[in-house]
């Protein structure tokens, strides 16, 4: 009897022990650089999937995009950073669920809004505004499956200028 129950402690050790290699998933940090040294890109990898947040950047070392990702397939918030002739920077935001973008995108130039809609099996959906400099909506557009149903334009004290059908 003494040794069966040592012998069962020395099973349940090992159990316990091997756990860890059996019970969790593996994760691991990517990291990729560019030729020049900077980095390129860092994420990680779960079960030998993209999971998370992954961060990519230029060449200059500024940062290019954010990409969340689950179990390999973008999901959530995917952002874009760039310039733009006037050396201005460009975000512009995206939704992704299981891998197919469809939700609300937007474009930011400097701080301020310059685009907003609503995206589904990668068309134009819903009500899509486009603002003025000044924060004031320029155009308002209804969209079906890519298809323009109507638009409406305002000048940039916010008075309505034309109406589209």
């Amino acid at each position: 009897m003494i040794e069966y129950i040592c012998y069962m402690k020395i099973i349940l050790i090992m159990l316990i022990l091997n756990i860890p290699l059996f019970g969790f998933a593996q994760n691991d940090t990517l990291r990729y650089y560019h030729d020049n040294g900077q980095l390129g890109e860092i994420g990680i990898f779960k079960d030998g999937k993209k999971e998370g947040l992954y961060k990519q950047y230029h060449q200059d070392g500024s940062l290019d995009k954010t990409i969340n990702y689950k179990n390999g397939l973008y999901n959530g918030l995917w952002t874009n950073y760039r310039r733009n002739e006037n050396n201005e920077l460009v975000i512009d935001e995206s939704i992704y669920i299981n891998g197919r973008r469809e939700g609300i995108w937007k474009m930011y130039v400097g701080n301020t809004l310059k685009t907003e809609g609503y995206l589904k099996n990668k068309m134009k959906n819903r009500i899509w505004k486009y603002y003025h400099d000044n924060g004031q909506v320029k155009t308002e557009t209804k969209w079906i499956d890519d298809k323009e149903i109507y638009s409406k334009y305002w000048d940039e004290n916010g008075t309505e200028i034309e109406q589209k059908n």
